[in-house]
This record gives C-alpha cells, structure tokens and sequence, in this order.
C-alpha cells in the first residue's frame, strides 16, 4: 500500500506532458490519462492522429475468475492496441535480467541460451507465426523481450513484460495495410507507453487510483475508459458492469453498443438475479 498516498493525488497530476514532436508526428499526442491495465499503470493519450481513443471490452462466456482477457484499443481502422491479461508464463525461470538481456542480445547464442530463449517465446511464436526478431528490453523496474514480425503490409510488434511476483503481461501491437507514417507514429507511441509504464504487485493500490479518479467525475472519455481498465483488476466485480450499462445506455455508436453489450453479458454471468433486477429497460 506504500503506492497509495501517490495515487490518490488529484487527476490533474496523472496527466502527463505532452512528448516532444517531430515534423512526421505533429498533432501525435496531445495529453495523456494514465489508467491501470491488470498489473501495470500507462499512460494512454486522448488522441490519436486526431482521433478519439476509447477501450474495448471484449467477452467471452463465463463468470471471469480473476482477470478478463484483455483491454483492445483501435488507434485507427488499421492499427489495433490489446493490453493482454495477465498470464502464467509455461516457462518460469529465476534467472537476473543480467542472464536474460545476454541470452537474448547474443548474435551466436549457446546451447543454454537457445534453449532458454526457445522456452520463454515459445507461446507468442506460435500465436504470431513465422519467425519473429526478438530482443531484450529494460524500462526503468521493467524488463522482457520484444518480438517483431512482418508480413508484406501486416506487422504485430509484442512486448513481454515479466512481472516480479511471477506473472507475465503482453502488450500487442497490430497494424495491416496502414501507411507507412501512421504504422511509424503507433510504434513510438507504443514505445513510449511501455517505458512510462509502473507495474504494482498490489492491485489494490490500482482500484484505489481508479475510484479516485471516477470521484472526480471526469469528461465521458475518460470515465469511459476508466471504468473498461478499472474492470482488469476487479473483474467479478458488478457494479463496474452496471455503470457501463448505464452510462452507455443512449450511445448508438457501434463500439459503445457493443461495449454495453459486454458489459451486460458479463453483469449476467456474474450476478444473474442483481442483473435482472438492475439492467431491466436497458436493452
């Protein structure tokens, strides 16, 4: 809980300086809102090449257990975002970050270290096909390995972060026939949110952040997407549905349709008695 007295501080404080601009990134980023996906606090700007960024819920049926799948952001018709869930990685190794950047950095690895590198990407090469690069990468307390793979006009650039206490955390990266500038701008602003990124061992700290945040009744946007993210780390939660259902009960645009949607599904596998009670008239 050493965290919370720094994440209750007013929401003005989270909003992060705009970064510096090239001629090829103007209008990139304007400001950032940091919200908390599972393990992790990023910081996620408002806009995107001048578009509106709001989450997505995606479902899948069931009562989640711990943590939801993952949190999806469509920076464009082209390039898609996805905070993966939490995960157990299929190979644990107590190995220093010393012994990893080594393994993963050698041109000409030993037995030992493709050995290593094998079991510890094994997993994401098989759900990325074909040969991706990988490398090793540190951000201040963070450290995993980058995995790159491109296809003609397809490319999908993963970071893995090992977590302290045992979990791993993918961030993922999806572009396909984009423009060349557009592609450019989503993997430095990628880049970027994953090296002003904080990872916390105590999800508590994080809901706290989140309430605190909502308290202050922030512009729809942002209460929006802090109500997706905050759902990462209290998914059996039902009130967090019931106010996703409520607040988008008169949007018609096709992503809040279809976050209400999951949202209500959810809310139903959960509690179906609270959700009958609640979500009655908001079809």
């Amino acid at each position: 809980m050493k965290f919370l007295p720094l994440l209750l501080l007013p929401l003005a404080y989270w909003i992060l300086r705009p970064m510096d601009q090239t001629t090829l990134e103007k209008n990139f980023i304007q400001a950032h809102q940091n919200y908390p996906f599972f393990y992790l606090l990023t910081p996620v700007p408002h806009t995107f090449l001048g578009k509106e960024l709001f989450f997505e819920l995606p479902y899948r049926k069931g009562p989640p257990s711990y943590f939801v799948d993952g949190i999806h952001i469509a920076l464009s018709e082209t390039i898609s975002l996805i905070f993966e869930g939490p995960k157990t990685p299929e190979f644990r190794s107590h190995e220093t970050p010393k012994f990893w950047q080594s393994c993963f950095d050698k041109q000409f690895r030993s037995f030992r270290c493709k050995r290593f590198v094998t079991r510890a990407t094994e997993r994401h090469q098989k759900e990325m096909r074909g040969h991706p690069t990988i490398t090793f990468f540190q951000e201040n307390t963070l450290i995993g390995f980058r995995m790159e793979w491109r296809e003609r006009k397809k490319k999908e650039i993963r970071y893995t972060l090992l977590l302290p206490h045992g979990p791993e955390q993918s961030v993922i990266l999806k572009i396909k026939d984009a423009s060349m500038s557009s592609a450019h701008s989503a993997e430095h602003l990628v880049s970027t949110m994953i090296a002003e990124s904080a990872s916390f061992q105590d999800l508590s700290a994080l809901r706290a952040y989140s309430r605190e945040v909502l308290r202050l009744q922030p512009k729809f946007q942002s209460m929006h997407n802090m109500l997706m993210s905050a759902i990462s780390t209290s998914p059996d939660v039902f009130d967090s549905y019931y106010h996703i259902v409520q607040m988008l009960h008169n949007k018609k645009e096709p992503l809040f349709q279809k976050n209400r949607e999951n949202a209500r599904n959810y809310a139903y596998d959960i509690n179906q008695q609270l959700a009958q009670q609640f979500l009655a008239g908001t079809n």
